[in-house]
């Protein structure tokens, strides 16, 4: 059986942003059709990678991951001479009508190549430990440069999350703790200016205004004002009135809440919440280790991803550009998020017996042990 608890929440999800980009790009000045029908595309085509993908063997894309990520690699390089530049930022390379943002896709890839190193050795000795640190090390400095700090830092959290559930060695943390505490002081140092205000907009909006603190301003009473059931569909008028940037993207949440209220915000944080622990709970009755390790990091994406944007619409952290998981509009984050669910899917499927209940975790996962 197929999990369709995973499905059905998967798919709430996406209709509540489907509504979201809806409202989002209906403004007093008129209705932009052509975001809400790409959305509408966007939402299709997960489905139809999700379902193509959870037919395919985790074992064959994972053998398949060097040259995944090696592809992903020479995109990332390719955006800094072909790619077009948005707001400032060289992310993205044009396909006719579309944008395909590379260092979307090289999240997915970093997950993969790491599991894939994992998989070559389940322990993590030292040399192991380099070349995972490198392959996340050349990425992070490229999409760095782009600038898109925010994805750079978001596509080490998962891997991060492995400190938690992977076989380290015993002297590991001696180090890595100092490290840790060591570099958010080097980075402060090469951070650029505009960055380091993003960081101190949040401590106090009103002092820097004019230099990202608008836009926090906004959001926070657009959540605000929705209250508890909201002004209504498509009468929220931060977002109509169009004093909220980006509402369609970054801060669609915001939108959200104001139309329907804290409610509906409750939902989407539970069903967010349920996706995770989910798939978490999946993994725990996983055998083979670099299944359960790779859905430990999907589960992580899905939950840095959410709550890092949903805490920058509330003002809680820096604005980063992060877009919430098959909420806000854009297809290459919907890609991605589909090709790593769908893989996920796909280990369900790989088990001989497979019980799934909508509420139930004890029944997670069962495995025909011939007993």
């Amino acid at each position: 059986m197929r999990p369709v608890d995973l499905a059905l929440t998967i798919l709430f999800i996406q209709i509540i942003g489907l509504v979201g980009v809806y409202s989002s790009t209906y403004t007093t000045y008129g209705f932009q059709y052509g975001l809400f029908i790409k959305q509408l595309l966007y939402i299709f085509l997960s489905w139809v990678i999700m379902y193509g993908i959870s037919r395919v063997r985790f074992s064959s894309v994972l053998s398949l991951a060097p040259l995944i990520y090696g592809v992903n690699l020479f995109l990332l390089i390719a955006v800094m001479f072909v790619g077009k530049t948005i707001y400032g930022a060289k992310r993205w390379i044009g396909v006719g009508p579309f944008g395909i943002q590379p260092s979307e896709f090289m999240k997915a890839s970093v997950i993969l190549i790491v599991d894939y190193i994992i998989y070559m050795s389940p322990y993590l000795k030292a040399q192991k430990i380099a070349y995972i640190l490198l392959s996340i090390g050349i990425p992070f400095l490229i999409i760095y440069k782009q600038p898109d700090l925010g994805s750079a830092v978001i596509m080490t959290l998962p891997v991060m999350s492995l400190v938690f559930f992977a076989k380290f060695p015993k002297n590991f943390f001696r180090y890595a703790i100092p490290i840790a505490m060591v570099i958010p002081i080097v980075a402060w140092h090469f951070m650029k200016q505009y960055q380091k205000e993003r960081i101190l907009t949040v401590l106090n909006p009103k002092a820097y205004y004019s230099k990202g603190g608008y836009q926090l301003i906004q959001s926070i009473i657009s959540i605000g004002s929705g209250r508890i059931f909201g002004k209504g569909f498509l009468k929220g008028t931060q977002s109509h009135l169009l004093f909220l940037p980006e509402r369609h993207t970054d801060f669609i949440f915001s939108v959200i809440a104001e139309e329907f209220g804290f409610v509906i915000s409750v939902v989407i944080i539970i069903l967010y919440l349920y996706l995770v622990l989910r798939l978490l709970s999946i993994s725990y009755y996983l055998r083979l280790y670099t299944e359960k390790i790779y859905v430990v990091m999907v589960a992580a994406f899905i939950f840095f991803h959410s709550t890092i944007n949903l805490a920058m619409a509330m003002g809680l952290v820096p604005v980063v550009g992060i877009p919430l998981p098959f909420i806000s509009y854009g297809g290459s984050n919907i890609m991605v998020s589909s090709i790593l669910l769908g893989l996920c899917f796909s280990i369900v499927n790989s088990h001989r017996e497979t019980k799934f209940s909508l509420l139930s975790h004890d029944s997670i996962i069962k495995y025909d042990t011939g007993d």
